[in-house]
């Protein structure tokens, strides 16, 4: 049976003008509502800080999402030269990064919208065990992309003698730490 025809064209630059207009918008609203917080009196409070840490994280994503595009992401790979390809690979690499602490500041900036608004102890416990959750995740989530290939650059480009984890030994090594993490004793957790 033949080969269709492969056509030299990008699934991504559609992808990519959609992502870009959401980003504008949701950019026109974050300097509305920082206007909001600051004019005509200044009461910016912990949810517009954590938001506004993660609105360059997600313009860092978007940045390196063009970039990737503009080397050939979203094309048939025939048409993608190895140059090309590493770049794209190493902004894929970055890209989850960015995405995962502006996830994390977004959801705590909700969290800490929410916390003033609790009507007892336990609704102020659970959203800070949201926030603490977010922070957690941060932390695993830098461990677990920098821990996974020896030497890192093996992440997005051949290298010889590379070592990575199996997804096997990522899934065990992620339950292991969650465990720990939330199993400690409370002497244990004085001394961290």
């Amino acid at each position: 049976m033949a080969q269709p025809h492969l056509v030299n064209d990008s699934i991504a630059i559609d992808d990519l003008a959609i992502a870009m207009t959401f980003l504008g918008l949701s950019l026109i609203v974050f300097a509305i509502r920082i206007y909001t917080r600051v004019y005509p009196k200044y009461k910016l409070d912990a949810s517009d800080y954590t938001i506004s840490v993660a609105v360059p994280f997600i313009i860092l994503a978007h940045s390196f999402y063009a970039a990737a595009v503009s080397q050939g992401l979203g094309r048939h790979t025939v048409f993608v030269p190895p140059a090309n390809m590493k770049n794209i690979l190493l902004y894929m690499f970055i890209i989850p990064l960015a995405w995962g602490f502006a996830t994390a500041f977004a959801r705590i900036s909700v969290a800490c919208m929410l916390l003033p608004l609790a009507i007892s102890r336990a609704w102020k416990l659970a959203l800070k065990a949201v926030i603490g959750v977010q922070i957690l995740t941060i932390v695993m989530n830098l461990i677990f992309k920098f821990a996974t290939c020896r030497p890192l650059r093996a992440s997005w480009e051949t290298v010889p003698d590379r070592k990575c984890w199996s997804d096997e030994v990522g899934l065990r090594n992620g339950i292991s730490l969650i465990c720990k993490c939330l199993c400690r004793s409370p002497s244990q957790k004085e001394r961290y």
